[in-house]
């Protein structure tokens, strides 16, 4: 271990069964006077500078034959500016002034198909950068660019972290437009224990390192109503069926 510091889709109803039948996630949605609304589009940005967020991630990957590769990071993120200009055009930038990594066994081939891996320093190499990444938060989530090597894993990364919860009518309904081959999910805050919820579960041609058939991604990320990324749980491939891995990165402690 180290440490550093330095196209249409109507959202009324969804109700996805995921992770293998186990969990229902009802996604209902009825801004007509009976479900929840949306937080008011006048009201000020509640993230603000100096907001500060630790979060943990558990990364395990399944080989066909059984065996297990673990790793586990740490890391600090701290929001350094805020330009609040509404829903649709407001900005942040942040950094990551700490971090910790574990890996027993995590290389750059299980590292480069999993979104939690990319948003983090999962490997012995990977580095933390001293610049402020920008977040536009009227962008739906992203997973982090695949890293090469004229372009290495740059941490932390914008994309994931934070989203302006004034916009989320429109950040629902391009979500649903970008992931519409792969059954998109949105849930409101009083439908998933008070936080909002983006997901899908199908094919994924991001995926390189697995079989064509193993080439499946789960994700939920669950922010909180105040627009921080709580938590990001992630399943590659067939959990019954391996080469698979299951990520989580979740908030530890936050403002």
């Amino acid at each position: 271990m180290r440490n550093r510091s330095s196209a249409t889709i109507a959202l009324a109803t969804l109700i996805l069964s995921i992770g293998c039948g186990e969990d229902v996630i009802g996604t209902g949605r009825e801004d007509a006077g009976v479900g929840p609304m949306d937080a008011a589009t006048g009201a000020p940005l509640e993230l603000k500078p100096g907001d500060t967020f630790n979060y943990r991630a558990i990364l395990t990957y399944r080989e066909t034959a059984g065996a297990e590769r673990n790793a586990s990071y740490t890391m600090t993120v701290r929001i350094e500016t805020v330009n609040d200009l509404g829903p649709g055009a407001s900005t942040l930038t942040f950094k990551a002034t700490d971090f910790t990594v574990d890996n027993d066994d995590w290389d750059m081939v299980r590292d480069f198909d999993s979104w939690v891996s990319r948003l983090g320093p999962a490997l012995d190499t990977d580095d933390v950068s001293d610049l402020a990444a920008t977040e536009m938060l009227a962008d739906i989530p992203d997973m982090p660019p695949a890293p090469s090597a004229q372009n290495p894993k740059i941490v932390p990364s914008a994309g994931t972290f934070f989203l302006d919860p004034r916009n989320m009518e429109t950040i629902r309904t391009a979500w649903a437009t970008a992931h519409q081959a792969q059954m998109p999910m949105a849930g409101d805050p009083a439908q998933n224990g008070g936080n909002y919820l983006l997901g899908f579960s199908g094919p994924d041609e991001s995926i390189v390192y697995y079989p064509a058939d193993s080439r499946l991604r789960i994700i939920e990320l669950h922010y909180d109503k105040k627009g921080f990324l709580r938590r990001l749980s992630e399943t590659i491939g067939k959990a019954s069926d391996p080469p698979a891995a299951t990520c989580r990165i979740e908030l530890i402690s936050g403002p």
